[in-house]
């Protein structure tokens, strides 16, 4: 929660694609740091999760937002996500750098 907390404070302002950007480096950290892949697996999806919640959307505008909604733990977030990239099926999926 406290994690979500502080990310939520640094991504607020941000569009979807900058968040996407910063939580794929996050988790990419989170992975290094977390030496526990079962761990792991379960932790950044609920963290996911409650990030989503304190942003308060509940559209999809765009495909970076529909990235982070289907790594979310909730069903929901993650049938959004399915829904929309299955109506936009046509988009490119962004780049990890």
């Amino acid at each position: 929660m406290e994690l979500a907390d502080r990310y939520h404070g640094l991504l607020q302002r941000r569009s979807w694609a900058e968040r996407f950007a910063n939580l794929m480096q996050l988790q990419e950290q989170l992975q290094d740091d977390i030496h526990d892949h079962d761990l792991f697996c379960e932790t950044f999806p609920l963290f996911i999760r409650l990030l989503v919640e304190r942003f308060g959307e509940n559209h999809i505008t765009c495909l970076e937002q529909a990235q982070i909604y289907a790594n979310s733990s909730d069903p929901e977030h993650r049938q959004m996500a399915g829904l929309w990239l299955r109506d936009h099926a046509n988009q490119k999926l962004p780049q990890r750098h």
